[in-house]
């Protein structure tokens, strides 16, 4: 697996042979593509010649950013090394506070959330996606006092 600079045909491979969160499926197109490329900090995760994930941090304002992640149907047996990856990449981030949303009902995004160190700060955020669903807040703080 390489880390490599995300390019909008990275999100155009994902979309055209699927990716786990169907629900975003809508929202995405080749404009989403070309902004997130535009927006500097956005990463693929390259294996075996093709895309499995894109992902980054979009910085709010200074020392504080979000975390997201958009995967490609990928092997189980990958994860691990897709979390030590992601755990490397948020280890060395500048940022101090780095904060996480996570679909209300995606178990499996809580799990790993609190498995790369964020702490819940809120259960649940009411409508807070475009469509209408519901949403968890996380957040990593480094060094915090």
């Amino acid at each position: 697996m390489e880390v490599i600079s995300f390019k909008s045909e990275h999100l155009e491979y994902l979309i055209a042979h699927g990716i786990t969160d169907e629900k975003l499926m809508p929202i995405l197109n080749q404009w989403t593509g070309q902004s997130l490329e535009a927006g500097g900090e956005t990463y693929t995760l390259w294996h075996e010649d093709r895309p499995i994930m894109i992902g980054g941090i979009k910085q709010h304002w200074f020392n504080r950013g979000e975390a997201w992640v958009i995967f490609g149907l990928t092997d189980r047996k990958d994860f691990v090394r897709i979390h030590n990856i992601v755990q490397k990449f948020l280890d060395r981030s500048p940022f101090k506070r780095i904060e996480m949303v996570v679909d209300y009902e995606f178990f499996e995004g809580h799990r790993w959330a609190r498995a790369l160190g964020f702490v819940k700060e809120a259960d649940c955020m009411k409508s807070y996606h475009a469509d209408g669903r519901n949403a968890s807040l996380y957040a990593l703080v480094k060094n915090a006092a």
